[in-house]
Protein backbone atom coordinates (compact mmCIF):
# COMPACT_ATOMS: atom_id res chain seq x y z
CA UNK A 1 0.00 0.00 0.00
CA UNK A 2 1.35 3.36 -0.94
CA UNK A 3 1.30 6.20 1.58
CA UNK A 4 -0.93 8.23 -0.69
CA UNK A 5 -3.58 5.52 -0.33
CA UNK A 6 -3.77 5.86 3.44
CA UNK A 7 -6.71 7.76 4.81
CA UNK A 8 -6.32 9.90 7.88
CA UNK A 9 -9.20 9.51 10.32
CA UNK A 10 -10.50 12.74 11.77
CA UNK A 11 -10.13 13.17 15.50
CA UNK A 12 -12.19 15.16 17.92
CA UNK A 13 -10.99 16.56 21.21
CA UNK A 14 -13.49 16.02 24.02
CA UNK A 15 -13.13 17.62 27.45
CA UNK A 16 -14.74 15.87 30.42
CA UNK A 17 -15.20 17.19 33.93
CA UNK A 18 -16.72 15.01 36.64
CA UNK A 19 -17.14 16.22 40.22
CA UNK A 20 -18.93 14.97 43.29
CA UNK A 21 -20.71 17.98 44.74
CA UNK A 22 -22.49 18.37 48.07
CA UNK A 23 -26.14 17.44 47.49
CA UNK A 24 -27.24 20.79 49.00
CA UNK A 25 -25.49 22.76 46.25
CA UNK A 26 -26.12 23.21 42.55
CA UNK A 27 -23.69 23.82 39.71
CA UNK A 28 -24.04 27.41 38.48
CA UNK A 29 -23.02 29.22 35.30
CA UNK A 30 -19.56 30.34 36.53
CA UNK A 31 -18.54 26.67 36.75
CA UNK A 32 -19.66 26.12 33.16
CA UNK A 33 -17.78 29.25 32.09
CA UNK A 34 -14.58 27.96 33.76
CA UNK A 35 -15.05 24.62 32.02
CA UNK A 36 -15.49 26.37 28.68
CA UNK A 37 -12.21 28.20 29.37
CA UNK A 38 -10.48 24.85 29.94
CA UNK A 39 -12.00 23.63 26.67
CA UNK A 40 -10.45 26.65 24.95
CA UNK A 41 -7.06 25.99 26.53
CA UNK A 42 -6.98 22.40 25.23
CA UNK A 43 -8.81 23.19 21.98
CA UNK A 44 -11.63 20.77 22.77
CA UNK A 45 -14.53 20.71 20.34
CA UNK A 46 -17.03 19.08 22.70
CA UNK A 47 -17.45 19.07 26.46
CA UNK A 48 -19.17 16.78 28.95
CA UNK A 49 -19.79 18.13 32.46
CA UNK A 50 -20.87 15.49 34.99
CA UNK A 51 -22.06 16.21 38.53
CA UNK A 52 -23.70 14.26 41.33
CA UNK A 53 -26.05 17.15 42.04
CA UNK A 54 -28.05 19.38 39.65
CA UNK A 55 -27.53 22.42 37.42
CA UNK A 56 -29.05 25.86 37.80
CA UNK A 57 -31.05 27.35 34.91
CA UNK A 58 -28.12 29.73 34.34
CA UNK A 59 -25.70 26.78 34.02
CA UNK A 60 -27.99 25.10 31.50
CA UNK A 61 -28.21 28.32 29.48
CA UNK A 62 -24.42 28.80 29.66
CA UNK A 63 -23.89 25.25 28.35
CA UNK A 64 -26.21 25.94 25.42
CA UNK A 65 -24.56 29.21 24.45
CA UNK A 66 -21.42 29.48 22.41
CA UNK A 67 -20.24 27.60 19.36
CA UNK A 68 -19.19 24.37 21.07
CA UNK A 69 -21.51 21.81 22.59
CA UNK A 70 -21.36 21.10 26.33
CA UNK A 71 -23.42 18.12 27.44
CA UNK A 72 -24.62 18.29 31.04
CA UNK A 73 -25.17 15.12 33.06
CA UNK A 74 -26.70 15.66 36.50
CA UNK A 75 -27.02 13.18 39.35
CA UNK A 76 -30.38 11.85 38.20
CA UNK A 77 -29.20 11.29 34.62
CA UNK A 78 -25.99 9.73 35.97
CA UNK A 79 -28.03 7.20 37.97
CA UNK A 80 -30.09 6.41 34.87
CA UNK A 81 -26.91 5.77 32.86
CA UNK A 82 -25.40 3.62 35.63
CA UNK A 83 -28.56 1.49 35.75
CA UNK A 84 -28.92 1.31 31.97
CA UNK A 85 -25.36 0.16 31.35
CA UNK A 86 -24.99 -1.65 34.71
CA UNK A 87 -21.71 0.07 35.52
CA UNK A 88 -20.50 -0.55 39.09
CA UNK A 89 -23.85 -2.10 40.04
CA UNK A 90 -25.18 -5.61 40.40
CA UNK A 91 -28.79 -6.52 39.63
CA UNK A 92 -30.85 -7.21 42.73
CA UNK A 93 -34.02 -9.30 42.84
CA UNK A 94 -36.81 -7.96 45.04
CA UNK A 95 -39.82 -10.07 45.99
CA UNK A 96 -43.12 -8.60 47.05
CA UNK A 97 -45.87 -10.56 48.74
CA UNK A 98 -49.14 -10.73 46.89
CA UNK A 99 -51.75 -8.83 48.95
CA UNK A 100 -54.37 -11.43 48.07
CA UNK A 101 -52.36 -13.98 50.09
CA UNK A 102 -53.58 -12.36 53.34
CA UNK A 103 -57.25 -12.14 52.33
Amino acid sequence: MMISELHVLPTTRVAIQAKRWNLNTTVSSPEIDKFRGAMDKFRAEYGIFITTTSFTRGAINAARSGTRVITLIDGEKLLDLVAKYQVFVKPKVVYELDKEFFE
